[in-house]
């Protein structure tokens, strides 16, 4: 730094170039850093309520949800997504809407001062941008989507009213553990005493385990609420003192959506009505993301992990779509063959692989044989578009994941911000 001119001429790809550079470790999983920032920028409390959003799958879809219920019932909403797509900017949002360079350059300003060369890594720069944009504004709720983790991930120095597990998989076992307990304990690390909890379905022992031993007053899908797939485009929720029926299916899972109304009615008397108009139209970039391109149907999906590909082959099972095509891209620390397996014994499709970037990126080549030598190996997302464009003259069903980054290469297809 050249002091505080320098600071001020920075735009927000410089800064992200910076705070990328101001720890020696990506991810250096701890607490006490944070609590001390937090400590020296007065952030806490930051809003009158506060909501915790942790799992392996359906965190995002969970947060935009809660967002999206408590907007259109009138309160005032600062939410975190994680990770971007292709803006940085995705990761805060005020209102439903995403801050502007200025703004998050501002914010970035701020922790720079404070921290006095305090060792930070990128994400716990980033989540300290949110909960100062946070703490400055007249907030009712903020919604804070957990990393990969939960109980030392850089959001739980804050306490929250209400946490919430969406589900429990395999992912990230080097930082997690090796089984779906020890994840699970390690989500659950979001957990106060007799805090109100929002389980998802299905989870380890563990969870139960560590609300129970909290105190925490806990309500769990299929124990306190239940969602049921309707024939046809709908859905119905169920729960201890709210019923609602056929509700038209949109773009996100009845599961995630089912959370988030568990969330919501703890926060604000909910209006059927407004729920109705409100459910089928939230949408969230790369969550079963249907678009019209080249005369063919695209499917984009962020699913990377065995239980998010399973949980969307169901999704695309209820829809009635299927594809003829499949681009797939992985990073290299995941679970390649169980996510090929899950998706392939439920789909019959020509599979396209391609390569995706940056430190964990896996070449196509790569993928192919951790897939078992299945699929044909392409550069990327555009050349698997010239291919499919070339080879199939009728319209065609084309499911596109397995990264981020997929979903980043398509943008950059298209010459577009967002598919949405």
């Amino acid at each position: 730094m050249n002091g505080v001119a320098d600071i001020n001429s920075r735009s927000l790809d410089k800064w992200l170039d910076y705070i990328q550079e101001q720890h020696d470790k990506e991810i250096d999983m701890g607490l006490d850093r944070m609590f001390e920032m937090v400590k020296r920028l007065d952030l806490n409390p930051i809003a009158p309520k506060v909501v915790t959003v942790a799992g392996t799958n359906g965190k995002g879809s969970t947060c935009i949800t809660i967002e999206q219920l408590l907007l259109s019932h009138g309160l005032k909403v600062g939410t975190t997504l994680s990770p971007h797509v292709f803006r940085f900017n995705e990761r805060i949002r005020l209102e439903g809407g995403e801050l502007s360079d200025q703004e998050i350059c501002g914010h970035f300003e701020a922790i720079e001062l404070a921290r006095d060369g305090l060792p930070l890594t990128y994400f716990e720069f980033s989540s300290l941008a949110a909960l100062v944009a946070f703490s400055q504004c007249d907030l009712d709720v903020v919604i804070l989507e957990i990393g990969l983790g939960g109980r030392l991930d850089a959001f739980n120095v804050i306490d929250a009213d209400i946490a919430v597990v969406t589900s429990i998989g395999f992912d990230h076992q080097e930082f997690l553990g090796e089984s779906l307990e020890e994840i699970g304990k390690e989500k659950a690390g979001i957990f106060r005493p007799e805090q109100k909890v929002v389980l998802g379905a299905d989870m380890p022992r563990t969870v139960y385990e560590t609300s129970k031993a909290l105190g925490c007053e806990e309500s769990a899908m299929g124990k306190n609420f239940r969602y049921q797939e309707g024939k046809g485009s709908s859905w119905s929720y169920f729960s201890e003192d709210l019923n609602m029926e056929a509700i038209p299916r949109g773009s996100l899972s009845a599961h995630n959506l089912s959370l988030a109304l568990e969330v919501t009615r703890e926060l604000v008397d909910i209006d059927p009505s407004i729920v109705i108009q409100t459910l089928p139209v939230i949408s969230l970039q790369g969550r079963m993301t249907e678009l019209l391109l080249d005369g063919h149907n695209y499917v984009f999906d962020v699913c990377h992990n065995s239980q998010g590909a399973g949980f969307f082959v169901r999704e695309l099972k209820l829809r009635g779509i299927e594809p003829d095509f499949v681009i797939c891209g992985m990073f290299r620390n995941k679970d390649h063959q169980q996510v090929f397996l899950e998706v392939s014994r439920n789909i019959d499709a020509e599979w396209i692989l391609i390569d995706t970037r940056g430190a964990r990126g896996f070449r196509s080549k790569e993928l192919r044989e951790a897939f078992g030598g299945n699929g044909m190996c392409l550069p990327g997302f555009n050349d698997a578009r010239a291919y499919i464009k070339k080879k199939s003259s009728n319209p065609s069903t084309v499911l596109a994941f397995g990264s981020f980054n997929v979903l980043e290469q398509a943008c950059e297809s298209m010459n577009v911000l967002r598919i949405s």
